[in-house]
């Protein structure tokens, strides 16, 4: 009997929890879905076509190609070296990429990013639900969506828990609604959850540490593991070639795949600009503003050029290991090899790449918006299920009433 009166229990606040906290997260879910998709439709619109057979360059040649690069564009954020699969150079600034010839080093692509239109909506809405930087009652948008996504990952596994009881019933078949009474509605979305609820703990899991850094990096270990600095910085001759060839020279089972570039602090007129149009924010925050800005002042004195590099050790081929240069002193500082980190770090590292799929292969990216449309059919099926459901209960009390009234 207590068995069973706690799975009553169980079931109420599955179904009265589930639904307010399922209509938001049928935004994130749904939303997420469509990021997917523009983040597939990114890596194949206006990039350059390419035809003749790949060769490497020589470190010379990517040297000059760097050189090239920087005499041509500021405030660059990225350079991606040539690969087989993408032979040519990309040369990365914030909203624009620009793809230039791998031998003679002509511009044969320009793709820009634009901070408005339907898709960039769709991003702040699965960001922060469009409640911005500044929230709702004081509370940020992003911390909205990352505790909705803890809340429904923690109401799913509560409904692995009650379906597991019928687990016989699973059939395949039933992750569509099979018509549109409730018992379709029903068992589409217990289908449809048991075959979404491992992305649901990836997802939830990987999207809160993203919102809650310190956190995850606390959780994690990363902050208690970090590697002390270089104790004599190697100097060296003060040009591209020099550097490159002191990374391939000391990692010679490495491979650089691209560098990172210090942000560059923003132009007196658009910060002015930026200034007036968060001046609200910039008074609450005013101390955590001052110490971005402090932050950001020393990162760029220092001037730290970061080399990433591809190892056989990192994972899912992403390029984890990073060698560090001091520009300004022509001196490589420090090097954080993904092999050499903790467990904890190295989860660390990927969190973003898999929630996002960012620099992961499409093949991936393909089965998270697959997974990400059966989670939302299974929000969407739980949702209908639960009106229908209060809505012929309504009915049935509405005619018990009516047939009492005319006994009467």
């Amino acid at each position: 009997m207590q068995k069973l009166t706690t799975m009553f229990v169980l079931k109420k606040i599955h179904r009265w929890l589930g639904f307010p906290i399922g209509l938001i997260f049928l935004i994130t879910f749904g939303t997420g879905f469509l990021t997917s998709i523009d983040e597939l439709l990114s890596r194949t619109a206006k990039l350059p076509q390419h035809s003749e057979p790949y060769q490497a360059p020589s470190l010379v040649q990517q040297a000059e190609a760097i050189s090239y690069f920087e005499n041509q564009h500021k405030d660059i954020r990225q350079i991606i070296l040539p690969t087989p699969s993408k032979p040519y150079y990309q040369v990365a600034k914030r909203g624009e990429s620009y793809f230039y010839h791998l031998s003679s080093l002509e511009e044969i692509g320009h793709v820009t990013k634009s901070r408005e239109g339907f898709f960039q909506t769709v991003l702040q809405l699965h960001r922060n639900l469009l409640l911005g930087k500044e929230g709702f009652l004081g509370i940020k948008g992003a911390h909205y969506v990352a505790w909705v996504s803890l809340i429904a990952l923690a109401i799913s596994l509560l409904g692995i828990y009650i379906w597991w009881p019928l687990r016989r019933t699973f059939a395949w078949r039933d992750v569509l609604p099979q018509g549109t009474k409730r018992k379709n509605w029903y068992y589409s979305h217990m289908t449809a959850g048991i075959m979404s609820v491992a992305v649901i703990l990836m997802l939830a899991l990987t999207g809160a540490a993203i919102t809650y850094r310190d956190v995850a990096k606390s959780v994690l270990g990363v902050n208690n593991n970090e590697k002390s600095p270089t104790q004599h910085a190697t100097t060296l001759d003060n040009n591209w070639h020099s550097w490159l060839s002191h990374a391939q020279q000391n990692w010679p089972d490495a491979k650089i795949a691209y560098i990172q570039f210090p942000r560059s602090t923003p132009a007196k007129g658009a910060a002015n600009n930026n200034r007036k149009a968060d001046a609200a924010q910039v008074k609450n925050n005013k101390n955590l503003k001052q110490t971005q800005t402090t932050s950001r002042t020393k990162n760029n004195s220092e001037a730290i050029i970061t080399l990433r590099l591809l190892t056989p050790q990192d994972w899912f081929g992403l390029p984890s290991s990073k060698v560090y240069i001091n520009r300004k002193k022509s001196q490589v500082t420090g090097s954080d090899f993904f092999s050499e980190s903790s467990f904890g770090e190295k989860l660390y590292s990927i969190i973003v790449p898999l929630h996002t799929g960012r620099n992961l292969s499409a093949i991936y990216v393909a089965v998270l918006m697959l997974l990400s449309i059966i989670g939302t059919v299974m929000v969407l099926s739980g949702v209908v299920s639960f009106v229908q459901k209060k809505r012929k209960w309504k009915i049935q009390k509405s005619n018990l009433r009516f047939n009492k009234t005319v006994q009467s």
